[in-house]
This record gives C-alpha cells, sequence and structure tokens, in this order.
C-alpha cells in the first residue's frame, strides 16, 4: 500500500482505529507475555536454590544393617 504523506500513513486509509489499537495490543500482549516469563523463571530459580541449599544442610542419615552392642 502507497500512502502519499505520513499523515496518510498514519491515518490508514480511515482504519487508523482500527490498526494501530492492533498494534499496540500486539505490543502490550508481547510485552506482558515477556515480563509474565522472566517472573516466572525467577521465581523457579528461586525456589530450586531453596531446595539445593535445604538439600545440603540436611543431615545425611545412614541406614547401616549392622548393629554395634
Amino acid at each position: 500500500m502507497y500512502f502519499s504523506s505520513w499523515a496518510a500513513f498514519f491515518a490508514m486509509g480511515g482504519h487508523a482505529p482500527y490498526v494501530w489499537a492492533s498494534y499496540g495490543l500486539m505490543a502490550f500482549s508481547l510485552a506482558a507475555l515477556i515480563m509474565a516469563s522472566r517472573v516466572s523463571q525467577q521465581r523457579w530459580l528461586k525456589q530450586q536454590r531453596r531446595r539445593h541449599h535445604a538439600q545440603q544442610r540436611a543431615p545425611i542419615i545412614s541406614h547401616s544393617t549392622s548393629q554395634e552392642h
């Protein structure tokens, strides 16, 4: 599609509200998805670190078969 000026481009032949709203909604959705993914990843990593540290601090219990009296 060819536009004679930048004003005509931004007006999109009278369809500007629909076109720009769809671009805005897509950009917002993409940004929200990226942010939610990062937050989820950080939460998962924090949980894994906690589990790892808990396992490192937990005492090792040995189950020996021989009993000394």
